[in-house]
């Protein structure tokens, strides 16, 4: 009897340790820190290196934004019909390999804009401006920095106002960046990648000849112009190439758009400006939103002026 007994307290023991051990594990990985070495950018992370403030802006402001779960070529089909505009900050948990790059781009040279907000954006994501290549490129790493202390991510830098006057920098005087912005380097292609970008377009363009494409929210972008309009619009005079730098250090470009087909692709090449820990700073708000939506109300932006009060 004392041996049975002596098994059981056994048994009830080693259970008893195995959920104070899970118990631990379960705290100590919820407890966890976010670093910018390694930024869980994901917008349901409401730490500092997330983007849930955002996110929950962007919905409480009546805009419809949804969390893309699918993978990329859908964007062809049914569930792409409504995107508009595709969002990706800092590396995706699932990384989009170059495969499926060439699909979001053919989605965005038909009409679809991207937005990329990273650090180190891979190239394949980053498709030649007309004769112009876009790349970026670590200025200084963020070693020993705790991003719940945004003065540590600000120190001694300064703010940056817009270059020029554009649809991207409405309403915005002044953008806070962190120190570990990166350069955006642009740069002419030579000969033989301009060759290879054509091969490749070509080839993109034959194996989805057959696809419409129609993946646009009504309500917020224009429906993709016909084969006929294509032609017109992308040999026209006034529709330039090259990228439109729109925010720029005295060391390099921050952010940057150019058109890519009928589509447009979207560089900010620092996510501090619209993470939990850098939203708030000066009207990185106002260009967090103008880069994901375009269009602003007036009512709508006194609305974002009240929350990023409270940010």
């Amino acid at each position: 009897m004392r041996q049975r007994l002596g098994i059981i307290f056994a048994i009830v023991l080693v259970i008893g340790a195995l959920i104070a051990i899970n118990s631990l594990a379960f705290v100590s990985d919820d407890e966890k820190q976010d670093t910018e070495i390694s930024p869980n950018r994901s917008t349901y992370n409401a730490r500092s290196t997330g983007t849930r403030a955002l996110h929950d802006f962007l919905n409480e402001s009546g805009y419809q934004v949804m969390r893309w779960r699918e993978p990329v070529d859908r964007l062809h089909g049914k569930s792409g019909e409504k995107v508009g505009t595709f969002v990706i900050v800092g590396r995706p948990r699932i990384p989009i390999d170059e495969e499926e790059a060439k699909s979001l781009l053919i989605w965005v040279k038909k009409g679809g804009r991207l937005v990329l907000i990273d650090r180190r954006t891979e190239d394949y994501l980053l498709p030649p401006s007309g004769n112009w290549k876009i790349t970026t490129e670590l200025l200084d790493f963020p070693f020993a920095i705790d991003p719940t202390k945004p003065e540590q991510m600000i120190e001694g830098v300064k703010t940056v106002q817009p270059a020029q006057p554009t649809l991207l920098t409405q309403n915005v005087e002044a953008v806070m960046p962190s120190r570990f912005f990166a350069a955006i380097r642009i740069f002419p292609v030579s000969n033989d990648d301009k060759k290879k970008n054509n091969e490749i377009s070509k080839a993109n363009e034959n194996s989805n000849s057959d696809d419409d494409g129609g993946f646009f929210d009504d309500s917020d972008e224009p429906p993709a112009p016909k084969s006929e309009e294509v032609l017109t619009l992308n040999t026209s005079p006034s529709l330039s190439p090259a990228p439109v730098v729109h925010l720029a250090t005295s060391r390099a470009p921050l952010l940057v758009d150019y058109h890519y087909g009928n589509g447009t692709v979207t560089l900010l090449s620092d996510p501090f400006i619209v993470a939990n820990n850098g939203i708030a700073n000066n009207d990185n708000l106002q260009l967090a939103w103008l880069d994901c939506i375009r269009r602003v109300s007036s009512r709508s932006w006194r609305y974002a002026k009240r929350v990023r009060g409270l940010l």
